[in-house]
């Protein structure tokens, strides 16, 4: 089933009312989605930080992801994204053991000792993606080649090399969310890009969100670029240049 929904929370909400878990996903999107987590991709274990470890970070379409990881729906997660795009560029981002950031959290992680969850977490940039796996789900935000921060010429050509990258492998399901916020203004392409899945996986569209499919867009109000201010603008610098 190809599912196609407005905002990308809606897809945890279907997975609950599936009862699904055991998810391997790719998820090829402009964010991770997994803000409010810590990964430990060595132990492939993971945990909540911040707001999300209080039970103050109510589920949305920058968080989804993590609250499916500390439900246990998730077992594998690979993130893809293009060279514009990833935590780089984007304020609000999940956490590695590896961060310079990350030490506060290990150290509180070490002190109290709190539930973990496991995951087997991978990140690489589109052009160096094979495609699918066998049995992997997947989930694509239309960020991912339509980015308000990318070259709006370029995503008729970004969507080809996905295309391309895809592989022969068929998902059990996809998502595709249209993210209004975060995406430049292209209910078309996004349109056509559904039809072309559903023709090349030979699956039906449902459309969790049906006004979408009718050009209605209902945005969340939520800014879509990082804080403007000289501390974040030094933080994104500093990530561009692998120093997070």
């Amino acid at each position: 089933m190809i599912y196609v929904c407005e905002h990308h929370q809606a897809v945890l909400e279907l997975w609950r009312r599936e009862g699904r878990r055991g998810i391997r996903l790719a998820h090829l999107d402009f964010h991770d989605d997994l803000r409010g987590l810590l990964i430990d991709r060595r132990r492939a274990r993971a945990y909540p930080i911040g707001a999300l470890a209080r039970g103050a970070a109510p589920l949305d379409a920058g968080n989804f992801l993590a609250h499916a990881v500390l439900e246990n729906r998730l077992e594998q997660i690979r993130w893809i994204h293009d060279r514009c795009g990833g935590r780089a560029f984007d304020a609000g981002i999940v956490r590695y053991q590896s961060d310079l950031f990350a030490l506060p959290h290990r150290l509180r992680q070490a002190l109290r000792r709190a539930p973990e969850a496991p995951l087997v977490f991978e990140e690489r940039q589109l052009e160096s993606w094979g495609g699918l796996e066998t049995g992997e789900r997947l989930s694509i935000d239309w960020d991912c080649f339509a980015s308000i921060l990318q070259d709006p010429s370029g995503i008729e050509t970004r969507v080809a090399a996905f295309l391309d990258r895809l592989g022969s492998q068929l998902p059990p399901d996809t998502y595709l969310a249209y993210s209004p916020e975060y995406s430049r203004p292209s209910i078309e392409p996004f349109k056509q890009l559904a039809n072309t899945l559903a023709a090349r996986f030979r699956q039906p569209v449902e459309w969790l969100s049906p006004a979408l499919e009718r050009g209605e867009l209902h945005p969340s109000g939520v800014d879509p670029l990082p804080p403007r201010t000289p501390l974040m603008a030094l933080i994104l610098f500093l990530r561009r240049r692998g120093r997070f």
